[in-house]
């Protein structure tokens, strides 16, 4: 039998740490989501986009 992927090249490679964003940026960002959601023609979308760091934050604050 045949193995397709056996003249595929594999490279490892080694990606960067992400980025961890400081309290006053993600009250920053929540901010201007916030904006957008109250503007005359809402869009929810950026709030939906940052409701992960926001909920992280408030867990982290609740960890002993």
């Amino acid at each position: 039998m045949v193995d397709p992927a056996e003249k595929v090249v594999q490279h490892s490679v080694l990606s960067p740490l992400p980025e961890v964003l400081t309290d006053a940026e993600i009250e920053t960002v929540l901010l201007a989501a916030d904006r957008y959601r109250r503007q005359t023609r809402p869009d929810a979308r950026p709030l939906y986009l940052a409701g992960p760091a926001a909920r992280y934050r408030h867990q982290k604050s609740l960890m002993p």
